[in-house]
């Protein structure tokens, strides 16, 4: 996964992750998100990247010390993805929930056979 986004904010010295388009895409989620990558930076970070679409903030600082690799990408942690502030967290936090149980529950189908 490629993500301009990711990199320019990098080589700006914002303290950066990918956000929640990387763990849809990992839990193969079926949502209409208009972003083909987006990152999480800190909510102090925010007047550094006012305007830039795709761009959500999480309180506080030092989340990129808990992360993820997805895709070549660090991303922000399952653990933090319920504080990153977009109108589709909710969503995308279902979504692998549900993955999870299903997922579980297939386990437990082969462990019975």
């Amino acid at each position: 996964m490629e993500c301009e986004l990711y990199w320019d904010l990098i080589s700006r010295g914002i303290e950066t992750l990918g956000g929640l388009v990387g763990w849809a895409r990992a839990f193969e989620c079926k949502l209409e998100i208009p972003c083909e990558c987006d990152v999480v930076v800190a909510m102090s970070d925010l007047d550094r990247v006012s305007g830039m679409p795709c761009v959500w903030p999480i309180e506080g600082s030092g989340f990129s010390n808990k992360r993820v690799w997805i895709g070549g990408i660090p991303h922000v942690s399952l653990e933090l993805l319920q504080k990153v502030r977009s109108p589709y967290t909710d969503q995308v936090l279902q979504c692998i929930m549900d993955a999870l149980r299903r997922r579980a529950g297939d386990v437990r189908l082969l462990q019975a056979e």
